[in-house]
This record gives C-alpha cells, structure tokens and sequence, in this order.
C-alpha cells in the first residue's frame, strides 16, 4: 500500500470492483408554517379560541399542500 496508511481504502469485492458505501439516505426536512389570519401582523394568536386562516391564509395553505405532495416517504408533525 502507497501513500498514508491512516487512510482507509476500499476493499475490492470478489468481482474486483470496490464496495459501495453503505450510508443512510439523507433526510429532507421541511418546516411549514401556518398561513395569514386575520390577526395577523397585529397581535401573536398563540393558541386563541375560534381564530382561523383568513382566505389568504387558506390559499396558502392548499399551495403548500401541493408543493409537498410529491414528496416521498413524507412524515407529518405537528407543533403547536
């Protein structure tokens, strides 16, 4: 062997080619927010009763929705 013997080589398979890595797949994180409400800009909702998405919020919302659609083995989490 040539060169620094720290540095792993790959070991040649019985076809004499090298082994492929096994890593992991990497993983696509996404984070989403809600969409506009009508208070938004104004006051924090926090978790306040009977405020939802305006019109504009809900928009977003389905447009999100369809941008990540595609994507594979998508797992939720929600978060308040």
């Amino acid at each position: 062997m040539t060169g620094n013997s720290n540095s792993p080589s790959p070991e040649p398979a019985a076809s004499g080619k090298a082994r492929k890595s096994s890593s992991p797949s990497p993983t696509l994180v996404l984070f989403v927010r809600h969409g506009l409400t009508p208070t938004t800009g104004a006051t924090l909702p926090g978790r306040a009763p009977g405020l939802h998405l305006a019109e504009a919020g809900e928009e977003q919302a389905r447009r999100a929705a369809e941008r990540i659609a595609g994507v594979a083995r998508a797992m939720q989490v929600l978060g308040g």
